[in-house]
């Protein structure tokens, strides 16, 4: 939903809580990185080992921010910049690290700490990026305006195994059909695209002070064909969670776009499931659970006066319907592992601590403390687990 004061929340917009969370935390068991060997995964009768989850954040200190792995019991495993002030890059999490694109150069802090140097001279002006699931390749976008501001072109680059800089497609889309592409996450299936919400005079929508997932359709990483859209039109704008290779949930707004009024659950085989949404000003940050049986998602509640701060709550919900549970409030929910709980951050934002919410409670345990000379700047998603 719109912001009273037509400026986008600090919750979801603030500059410094770059790159949004990965939708498909859960890497299940570990796999060797390319060009490395598992002689214990060799054989047919072997028990994959299950690979402890990192989280993946950003830190800021004395006006520099960094890309960080850290464990879920705090301990930092490694980090690497990512720009200064009035020149942060964007961070996402991969299954095997974090990966920081800033000043055209692409570079991953790895599972062990190391950090590497993946792409150099990379175009401006990137969205992503988006890492694929066995995090040997990643994808970005570039988009560009024509000069009435009625068409965008978006060009589609998917790199590693050998290939930089390479572009795979390019689409052209009038912005009444929604403008540019944006990446959202990749899958087995392929790589969901939805719509950047900034046209080219970088005002609005503002759906759920959230990026706008209009008309989702799936890329073939292969060829470039797009899919059909795989969201109806009333879920023009909101977040889009994904269960496992299938099952999609998204936020319905209302006949004019204006309100999120409910959740859509559409199982792959089975009828769609409406679930109300509690009052609020926006909502955003939608999460299935790994094992899909429940999502979590954050309503927005705006301070008096139309100030960028808002309150947050978190629910908790079944997925298959019934009424959502308040978690806790003054937290952003970024990401859900599996062990039951979810990576968050306190209020207030680019301030408060990083923690892991339970999910059955409600209790928070801390990551990365806040409020101390280094900072955490926001929590960017779950690296493996």
């Amino acid at each position: 939903m719109p912001h009273p004061s037509g400026r986008r929340a600090a919750w979801r917009f603030s500059c410094l809580a770059v790159a949004a969370a990965c939708l498909l935390a859960a890497c299940g068991t570990g796999s060797p990185s390319p060009g490395a060997t598992n002689a214990a995964n060799t054989s047919p009768s072997a028990t994959p080992q299950a690979v402890p989850a990192l989280v993946g954040v950003t830190i800021m200190h004395a006006g520099s921010l960094r890309g960080a792995l850290y464990s879920l019991n705090g301990q930092l495993i490694g980090s690497a910049p990512l720009g200064s002030a009035g020149d942060f890059g964007q961070a996402a999490t991969g299954s095997n690290g974090i990966y920081l694109l800033h000043s055209g150069n692409l570079s991953r802090v790895n599972r062990d700490g190391s950090v590497q140097q993946l792409e150099t001279g990379l175009p401006k002006g990137l969205i992503g990026p988006v890492i694929a699931p066995d995090g040997t390749q990643w994808m970005y976008a570039v988009v560009e305006w024509n000069a009435p501001g009625t068409t965008a072109t978006t060009s589609i680059y998917i790199d590693g195994k050998g290939q930089f800089h390479h572009r795979i497609a390019v689409f052209e889309r009038d912005a009444s059909a929604g403008g540019g592409y944006l990446p959202i996450v990749w899958i087995a299936q392929g790589i969901m695209l939805g719509t950047v919400p900034l046209g080219p005079t970088l005002i609005g929508p503002y759906p759920g002070e959230r990026d706008g997932r209009g008309s989702v359709v799936v890329m073939d990483p292969g060829t470039g064909s797009l899919s059909r859209p795989v969201t109806p039109p009333s879920c023009r704008y909101g977040d889009v969670a994904l269960s496992g290779p299938a099952d999609l949930a998204c936020f319905e707004t209302n006949t004019d776009g204006t309100i999120i009024g409910s959740i859509l659950i559409m199982p792959p085989a089975a009828p769609a499931i409406r679930i109300a949404v509690p009052p609020g000003d926006g909502a955003g940050q939608l999460h299935f659970t790994p094992d899909g049986k429940q999502f979590i998602f954050t309503v927005a509640h705006w301070h008096s006066g139309g100030t960028a701060q808002s309150t947050l709550d978190a629910y908790a919900v079944s997925s298959i319907g019934g009424t959502p549970r308040l978690l806790a409030r003054d937290v952003n929910v970024t990401d859900t592992l599996t062990n039951g709980t979810a990576l968050a951050q306190l209020l207030p934002e680019s301030q408060g601590p990083i923690v892991a919410l339970d999910l059955a409670t409600g209790a928070t345990t801390t990551i990365v403390p806040g409020g101390a000379s280094a900072d955490p700047a926001g929590a960017v998603g779950v690296v493996c687990q």
